[in-house]
């Protein structure tokens, strides 16, 4: 009996537990939707244009639509099914068909920070060939993204474009973002897989800088931690929130030894 009673009981608190995650979810998803707020008759963008990803941290996310604005600039930004940023009209069947294709592999320049979709290099490229031969130049940049993103995104994603021919945009911030990376690494010390010290991916899928001072962070892995990245708004919720306490509580730890004089105070 009393274990007939202990089996109802933790029936009920693994029911009651996945109803709690699926309401989390819905309203993580919810949230992650919304990309006009408009609060004392003001109207404002959200550049939630982000997703995490389990092999590089994190990329765009597909079929976005929205205003990116800053106090200089306010464009529009499209991405297409596959997250690559392209115009809203340009047809799907554009890449595929093309009989030469170049990859734009590279970072906020690449991505086109703060011009239009038509704007970008890879646009720019794309009409100036397209005048001599038929050509798909496909804009894979994402903002943030450093070397070790390049490496596994193109072999990952990347050459399964099978492109004739990769264009890599370095930048010169590209060596501090390899320095706030944290890389796990193949038998050939290859990177596979990168997670940013600094940089995390909000519920709404916009991008917050929470660790300057690259603080760091317990690595937690378990099978289906990658397709949980993938696939969960709830489940990455959770890993941002849990992050920015961890951070918090080191700071407030390293303030405190320093008001004892334990460490020396920073420069």
């Amino acid at each position: 009996m009393k274990l007939s009673a202990r089996a109802g009981s933790a029936v009920l608190l693994l029911v009651s537990l996945a109803l709690c995650a699926l309401a989390g979810e819905a309203i993580a998803r919810f949230q992650a939707a919304r990309g006009v707020s408009h609060r004392g008759g003001e109207t404002k963008h959200h550049f939630n244009i982000f997703r995490p990803d389990g092999a590089l941290g994190f990329a765009l996310r597909p079929n976005w639509s929205g205003v990116h604005e800053k106090f200089d600039f306010s464009v529009q930004v499209h991405t297409d099914a596959a997250g690559f940023r392209a115009a809203p009209d340009a047809p799907a069947s554009h890449v595929r068909s093309a009989p030469y294709r170049i990859l734009v592999v590279g970072d906020s320049f690449a991505f086109g920070w703060g011009v239009e979709d038509g704007e970008t290099f890879a646009a720019v490229l794309e009409r100036r060939l397209a005048r001599e031969r038929p050509v798909a130049v496909i804009n894979a940049g994402v903002p943030g993204y450093s070397t070790d993103q390049y490496w596994i995104f193109l072999h990952t994603r990347g050459f399964a474009l099978a492109p004739d021919l990769v264009l890599l945009a370095e930048c010169g911030n590209d060596v501090y973002e390899l320095a706030s990376n944290r890389m796990e690494l193949d038998a050939d010390r290859l990177p596979v897989r990168v997670s940013s010290l600094t940089r995390t991916i909000t519920a709404r899928g916009k991008m917050s800088f929470d660790n300057n001072a690259l603080i760091p962070i317990p690595t937690f892995r378990f099978p289906g931690d990658g397709w949980l990245i993938d696939h969960s708004h709830f489940y990455n919720l959770l890993r941002f929130q849990t992050m920015r306490l961890w951070i918090a509580a080191v700071e407030g730890r390293s303030l405190a030894q320093r008001a004892r004089g334990e460490l020396p105070a920073p420069d």
